[in-house]
Parts: C-alpha cells; structure tokens; sequence
C-alpha cells in the first residue's frame, strides 16, 4: 500500500462523495461505488490519538452462527463531541440521505425516511449506556485470498504490527506481529479501506476493512512522526512534537443539522461486502 496514506481529515468531505449508480455486486446484491475520493485513510496518528477497541477482536456472527471466519470484526471507542465522531455522523447521514434520494433504484421502489432509516446498518454504533462511548466497527483480514488455479492474491491480509518506542530518542521499533496479539483495550492507529455503499437482503451500509493496524503495547507520547506502511526501523528525534487535539467535526459545506443516527448492526454477517 501507498507510503502516503492520507489521514481521514485530508480526503474529500462525506458531503461531496461522488457516486455511482447501482452495480451488481460479485457475491450479490448491489453495490455504489465511491469513486471520487478514493476511500483508503488513516485513522489515528502516532504521536498523537489512538483508539482502543474495549473487546479485541470477534467473529463477524454469534457463536453458533455460521459466517467467513477469515474476516474478523473490531470495534474501537469513539468518544463523543470528537472530530472522528462528528465525521462518522456525516458519513452515515450522507448515506441514508444518498439512498433515500435513489431508493427506487436499489430497492425497486420508493420508500420513506424513517423505512430508510431502518434498513441501514450504520458506521457509529451508539452506546446505550452512557458511562461508554460510542463504537466504530470495522473489519481485517485474517489470511490471503488466493485463486486456487493462478496463485493470484485476491484479497491481501491485514498488516499488524506492535510499536515500541524509545521516549530517550534514538530508534523506535515496530514489529510485525499476528492478529491474536490484538486483545481487549488495545490501543491503535488504522489504515482503512471502502468500496462505498453496500446493498444485500434489505439491508445497506458501509463497510471498511483495515489493511494495516499498528499497536501500542506500551503507551505514552510518541516522538516525531512515523508512517507504519512500511517494516522500516526509522530514527527518531527526542519527543518535540507539540500534544494532539481532537477538534470537533464542523460541516465544511454549512449543513450543521447532522442527525444521530440510530440502528443496530445486524447480527449476520454483513461485513464480508467489499
């Protein structure tokens, strides 16, 4: 993956996303490609936030519900009032206004706001106790896809690694690591990739798969700057970098009423829609 992933607050806001019409999807369904920007970001920064995921990781279904046990789910915390989670609620009111203005397109008919409401499974799942925050849910790749006749990667694994730093300057180090090492609490910065809208059995959303996540095993402010795309052991200079602040989400483009969607994500498998 490209060196030079941007972070989510430097792609083309939710609001002028632009899409395409109605696709067949490979594995059914439909799907509404974004297509301007090109959906692949970072979330969390080295020296500055990281987001910690409460439960670790989990399988994409209920035990005894079958589902693809090669994507496996995480979901971090989002705490309110942050510009993630203001971003996030832009998101997911972009979506639902998308489809109610195209429903007849992806489900045949026209359909009220609140019927629209319902069928989406949306990006911030919303605690419903207040002592926790809200959660974003997002899924990895355990193992390559391969084409069993080319030998041809499909799909490519998430990335995991560990960061350990050296707070007396000198070299950090960031390790390769395996996805059980992602426990409960573990703290994070996320490369994460969309295709766009996702339409399958009356239901829509938008997933997003991590292609890289970097651990903090050991927390603390980090020193100067370090993209984890890479397996580099980079040199560091002594921690000068000034402490991270998560501003609130404005509207670039003034629509300041930007609604709290509520939802349940469903308890099938929905996540395995690239």
């Amino acid at each position: 993956m490209s060196a030079n992933t941007p972070l989510y607050t430097e792609i083309t806001p939710p609001q002028a996303w632009q899409r395409t019409e109605p696709k067949k999807a490979h594995r059914g369904g439909y799907m509404s490609y974004v297509n301007n920007p090109k959906l692949e970001f970072q979330v969390g920064e080295v020296d500055g936030t990281k987001y910690c995921a409460p439960f670790g990781h989990s399988r994409g279904a209920p035990p005894g519900i079958e589902c693809d046990e090669n994507k496996r789910i995480i979901e971090f915390n989002v705490p309110t009032g942050t510009h993630l989670h203001g971003w996030l609620q832009a998101v997911d009111k972009t979506n639902v206004d998308f489809m109610y203005k195209n429903c007849d397109k992806f489900f045949g008919k026209t359909l009220t706001m609140e019927s629209i409401e319902d069928k989406y499974v949306p990006c911030l799942i919303k605690s419903t106790d207040p002592r926790y925050d809200d959660r974003w849910r997002i899924k990895y790749i355990v193992d390559d896809v391969v084409d069993e006749k080319s030998g041809r990667i499909l799909v490519s694994k998430t990335n995991f690694y560990a960061f350990y730093p050296n707070t007396t300057g000198g070299t950090s180090k960031m390790t390769p690591i395996t996805h059980e090492f992602f426990t409960k609490g573990t703290n994070a910065v996320y490369k994460l990739t969309s295709s766009g809208l996702w339409v399958v059995s009356n239901r829509f959303g938008n997933a997003y798969t991590a292609t890289d996540i970097l651990t903090f095993p050991k927390m603390g402010r980090q020193p100067g700057q370090f993209n984890f795309g890479t397996l580099a052991k980079p040199t560091l200079t002594t921690d000068t970098a000034a402490p991270y602040v998560d501003t609130p989400y404005v509207d670039p483009l003034g629509d300041a009423a930007i609604s709290s969607m509520e939802g349940v994500v469903a308890n099938g498998d929905t996540s395995y829609v690239m």
